[in-house]
């Protein structure tokens, strides 16, 4: 494993991680400008679908927990970063914020450890290497497909162009 390559793809997806948090939370803070939120109705397939990855995006860290520190680490890895998710019924956006901020807080701790050494108790496929450039992978995507997801279901021009300025302009400090 090469260490700096590795370092780089944790920060570069906890960087990401933490855009898409504050994407989601400008989101939240113009949910009721933008999408009416005060009507209720089925999500559409598309939502539902992205709310499964956004569920998802936690698994990563957990699993390159294991690596360097074994099934049982992982395990309470897995717990904690799931008790950071909302639960109950939350808005897409509340669920997407609280779960990119876990995500990216893990990703960056995994990126600041000094040892990368594999426990001889934990997982060994696909490697952490493959892990990280995995994990990085979803995040982007996520961080992609959310804005082109609004653009698609929001009827008014005027607030597609809102959503296209907002994903346009860096999204935050870094």
């Amino acid at each position: 494993m090469t260490p700096d390559r590795f370092q780089s793809d944790l920060l570069a997806a906890a960087q990401t991680g933490r855009q898409l948090a504050r994407f989601a939370q400008t989101m939240l803070a113009l949910e009721d400008q933008l999408f009416q939120a005060g009507r209720r109705r089925d999500p559409p397939p598309a939502v539902r679908t992205l709310r499964l990855s956004v569920e998802n995006l936690i698994n990563h860290p957990s699993m390159l927990i294991g690596y360097f520190d074994g099934y049982l680490a992982r395990t309470t890895a897995r717990e904690a970063l799931q008790a950071r998710r909302p639960g109950g019924a939350v808005s897409f956006f509340t669920l997407v914020a609280a779960v990119a901020e876990a995500f990216a807080d893990e990703m960056g701790a995994l990126a600041a450890r000094t040892s990368y050494d594999l426990d001889p108790n934990g997982p060994r496929v696909p490697g952490p290497e493959r892990t990280a450039i995995i994990a990085r992978a979803h995040v982007e995507s996520l961080l992609h497909q959310i804005p082109k997801m609004l653009i698609d279901l929001t009827p008014d021009p005027a607030d597609r162009l809102i959503i296209r300025n907002l994903t346009r302009a860096p999204i935050g400090d870094a």
